[in-house]
């Protein structure tokens, strides 16, 4: 799926609009206050978690100029 951020370049994580769509209005209509859409970043999410908070701290992030 062509975007302007992504152009036609193949993403492996990027996620149908209407699947998308349609599991946060569900979501919503569940009261879900935290809600991973796709297995894939399910994933991530599990390994991101698993990371100790001293790690996170002391990442150095640069912010976009």
């Amino acid at each position: 799926m062509a975007t302007d951020l992504l152009g036609d370049d193949p993403y492996p994580m990027l996620l149908d609009k209407t699947d998308v769509a349609r599991d946060i209005v569900s979501s919503i209509e569940k009261r879900r206050h935290v809600r991973v859409i796709d297995w894939r970043w399910r994933i991530v999410t599990w390994l991101w978690r698993r990371i100790p908070r001293f790690v996170w701290r002391r990442l150095k992030l640069v912010s976009p100029t």
